[in-house]
C-alpha cells in the first residue's frame, strides 16, 4: 500500500495559515508527513507573494528544498491548467526547469494533458 500525502493543493493562506506554501514550509510538511508513514508526496508551488507558480526558481527552490528533506521519497507537484493559463504556456513553463520534480501531476481532463 502506498499512502501519498497532499500538502497544500490550490489552497491559499486565506483557506487556512497553516497551508505551507514557502519551500523551507513545504519541506517541512514533508518530512513530518513521510515521518508519519506517507510513502510519496504531492505539492503545489507557490511564488513569494503566495501565488501558484510554475515558473523555474520557484520549481526548483521548491524541489530542492523538499529533495533536501526527504531524499530518499518519491514526490511531485501539480501542473494545472489554472496555474498558467494556455497550454504552450504551461508547456513552455515546464520545459524551462532546471531542477524538474521526480513527477508531476496531470489532470488528463485538461487540455494539453
Amino acid at each position: 500500500m502506498l499512502i501519498e500525502v497532499a500538502l497544500n493543493g490550490n489552497r491559499s493562506r486565506k483557506d487556512h495559515a497553516g497551508v505551507p506554501q514557502s519551500p523551507s514550509e513545504l519541506a517541512a510538511a514533508a518530512r513530518d508527513a513521510v515521518a508519519a508513514g506517507a510513502g510519496a508526496v504531492h505539492l503545489h508551488v507557490y511564488n513569494a507573494v503566495g501565488v501558484e507558480s510554475l515558473d523555474s526558481a520557484d520549481v526548483a527552490a521548491a524541489v530542492e528544498a523538499v529533495r533536501n528533506a526527504i531524499p530518499k521519497t518519491g514526490f511531485g507537484i501539480s501542473t494545472g491548467a489554472w496555474i498558467v493559463k494556455g497550454t504552450a504556456a504551461r508547456l513552455d513553463k515546464v520545459m524551462a526547469w532546471a531542477t524538474p520534480p521526480p513527477y508531476v501531476s496531470i489532470n488528463f481532463s485538461e487540455e494539453g494533458a
